[in-house]
């Protein structure tokens, strides 16, 4: 099984992962894993879950980590191609929210979902981190707005993202000082919207999943040529 994709905290997802992986011998059927190992992992991940429910959730998640771990292979840049690629620095620039974003961003808060969260209702606050995970990038992502972007003005759509002014700000900085930049992001949507709100700053090429296989290579090569006048690679 290889897959580019993090392992998720799903345990049904797990199992089928595994099982599929592995002729069904590793983790026996679904019942007696969930059994075994799923319904300790969930209950000690709740949030009035009691000290002992969370010290064997721990030891049921690791008794899991040392059956998997066989079986199981991580492989990281920085290990195996610490010889070929540079090492990474990492700057985290900060930003406000864009006017629009913080009304959607307080409005949530004060929603439904985000109070089911704080009274235990909803066991998982995944969905709502996710929803204002999305919300940061472009308003655009979530669904009190989504596609509003493919008829927006593009100094309107750039306006009603601060991050989104910033990544401009900080490639118009790079292509001053002769650099080129990869921008990389998880969501198409997004790469969309960045790709519109640099069309008229930058040459750009983009490589995502319905990217064609032989044009990758050759957008890869062209990007690379020393002589090339692209500025951008968008990557998804």
């Amino acid at each position: 099984l290889m897959t580019g994709t993090p392992m998720q905290n799903n345990m049904k997802e797990l199992h089928s992962l595994f099982d599929w992986a592995c002729g069904g011998k590793l983790l026996g059927s679904l019942k007696t894993f969930l059994n075994k190992y799923g319904l300790p992992i969930e209950e000690g991940r709740q949030k009035n879950a009691s000290e002992w429910t969370v010290k064997k959730a721990s030891e049921m998640n690791e008794k899991l980590q040392n059956v998997l771990k066989p079986y199981f292979l991580q492989r990281l840049k920085k290990t195996e191609f610490q010889d070929k690629l540079p090492g990474k620095k990492e700057l985290v620039v900060f930003t406000h929210l864009s006017a629009k974003q913080r009304l959607l961003y307080e409005a949530y808060l004060e929603g439904d979902i985000v109070s089911s969260v704080l009274t235990g209702e909803t066991a998982s606050p995944l969905a709502a981190v996710s929803w204002l995970k999305m919300l940061c990038g472009h308003p655009s992502l979530v669904k009190e707005a989504a596609d509003e972007y493919k008829d927006c003005d593009v100094d309107v759509l750039v306006q009603d993202s601060a991050k989104l002014q910033v990544l401009i700000s900080l490639v118009s900085r790079l292509k001053k000082s002769g650099h080129k930049a990869l921008i990389f992001s998880q969501s198409t949507k997004m790469l969309n919207i960045i790709e519109l709100a640099l069309a008229d700053c930058v040459r750009h090429l983009r490589i995502d999943g319905s990217t064609a296989n032989n044009y990758r290579q050759k957008a890869v090569d062209h990007f690379n040529d020393k002589d090339s006048n692209v500025d951008v690679m968008l990557l998804s």
